[in-house]
This record gives structure tokens, sequence and C-alpha cells, in this order.
């Protein structure tokens, strides 16, 4: 076991998260500077001048969203070469989840260990996040903020990966992909589950507290009343696991109520289209 994990499964969770992200360098995946414009577009009043300042300063980033203003997803008919031009194209709106998601997928690093394939953990998280943006305003939340949701609901499995890879090939060796199932194999082996560890360094990251909250919880047994961005989220991820291809699956109805989506089976089954299609918009990301 690694010193920084020495002790963890003796010691109380809130504490010990916090005590290892103070502690550990690897529990860092993207820049100060990226964590800063995270939080400006979580931002209500964010502005969108400042966005794209800030969004010049990393190319990487920058290219990637010039290559999706330039998709046809989203181009008007003319290309565009400076940020400014291209997030005034976009708007706030649809610049908030674009630039989220390029942040992440240019600034993260790819774990190297058995059983953790780093290019299925994005698309599954961008798939959530799309269903999750899709969804929203049936819950009455705001369409970023579950797009923020769904990109980050399973990013202290990154975490445990990139900080511990040999502990977590462990874990991963012995569950299959039942969500559950890798929650209690994690706090056997680190005394936390990747939902209070990513939860925890997104409070460290200062975003939204109702994120947070969604991201903490979103394993946790249905039970979301009072609580729509959780029940938004789960459900977003479980449409995310029911993936043919490309194809988005129909889901029980029951998974529906269950969550406390305000939707008919047969008003499901005839957005899964127009769901296909806006997760296809982020695709040019990659």
């Amino acid at each position: 076991m690694t010193p920084a994990l020495q002790g963890v499964a003796s010691m109380s969770a809130p504490y010990e998260i916090q005590r290892i992200l103070t502690q550990s360098e690897e529990l860092a995946p993207v820049s100060p500077a990226a964590i800063q414009l995270l939080q400006m577009l979580n931002d209500p009043d964010a502005d969108l001048r400042q966005i794209a300042d800030k969004v010049r300063l990393d190319p990487v980033v920058s290219l990637r969203v010039l290559r999706a203003a330039n998709s046809a997803h989203f181009s008007r008919g003319r290309q565009v070469s400076a940020i400014s031009e291209a997030l005034m194209i976009l708007g706030l709106t649809q610049a908030r989840p674009l630039i989220s998601a390029a942040i992440m997928l240019s600034n993260t690093r790819a774990p190297k260990l058995p059983g953790f394939d780093a290019n299925q953990f994005w698309h599954h998280s961008i798939w959530a996040a799309a269903n999750a943006e899709y969804l929203s305003t049936a819950v009455r939340e705001a369409p970023w903020i579950g797009f923020t949701c769904g990109l980050l609901h399973d990013l202290g499995r990154l975490l445990f990966a990139n900080a511990w890879p040999q502990e977590y090939a462990r874990v991963l060796t012995n569950v299959t992909s039942d969500d559950a199932a890798l929650c209690v194999a994690e706090k056997e082996v680190f005394g936390f589950d990747h939902t209070e560890l990513g939860a925890a360094l997104l409070e460290q990251w200062h975003l939204p507290a109702d994120v947070c909250q969604a991201i903490r919880l979103h394993h946790q047994p249905a039970n979301t009343t009072g609580l729509p961005l959780v029940g938004l989220l789960q459900f977003a991820d479980e449409m995310a696991n029911h993936i043919d291809g490309q194809h988005l699956q129909m889901v029980p109805a029951e998974m529906m109520q269950a969550h406390q989506i305000p939707l008919s089976e047969e008003q499901l089954q005839a957005a899964l289209p127009a769901m296909e299609k806006h997760h296809e918009r982020y695709m040019v990301l990659f």
C-alpha cells in the first residue's frame, strides 16, 4: 500500500479524503487555470468575454472548441478562427458544456492500468452529460448544471486509477460492471468510494454545492424526493449504461418513476432519437 493510503481504512472517510486531497499531487487531474475556468463556467453570472479570455490561454482546449464551433452541429455556414467569435456564435448556453468537456478531455491523464479504459470512461461520461443536459428542463434544472454533473459524475474513478493504480487494479479485477459492488470494493480498499472522492475534490474546486451533492449520491438507492438533480443524474447515468453502439435503449418505466423523472414511457421513447442527435454534437471533441 502506498504511503498516502496507510491507515485509510481505520480513519473516518471525510477526514481522510481531505487529507489525501491536500497531500497527493496525483489527485490534481487538471491545472489551477483549468479549475478556475470550470468555476467560471458554473457561475450563474458567467461573462462570455471573460470566459473567452481564459480559453485562449489553453491552446488544446481552444482547438477543441474551435473544431466544435466549425462542425456541422454548430456552424452557421462560415468558418471561424478566433475563440471570441466562436463563443459569440455558440452563445453561453452551448459554450458552457462544450468548454467544460474540452477542459476535461484535454487536461486529464489516461490511467495506465489493466481494466480501466480511459476512452470508454469519457464516452460514458459524455453520454451521461448529454442525457442529463437534454432532460434537465423536465426536472426544472439548468441544462449546464445537468451536463456538469454527468461529465464529472465518475471523476473519483479516474482519481483512484491515477493516484493508486496498483490498488485500483485489484479493485477492478474483483468487480464486474455492477456499480454498487464497485463502491463496496472501493470502500474495502480505500475507506471511501469514488462518489465520495469525486465530490470532495469538486468541493475543493468550489463547484456548486448541488453538483457536489448529486455526484456524492449518484449511486445511493433511489430516493430522490426533493433532490431533482440527484434523480436526474442517476437516471442519466442509467441511460448511459443502456447503449447499443451509438443508440440509446429504452429503460423500464419504473426507473423513471424511481428517479422522479416526470415523463411517460411514450414520451421518453419518442425523445430517444433527439437525445442521440444531441449527444452527437459532443463527439467532435474527441
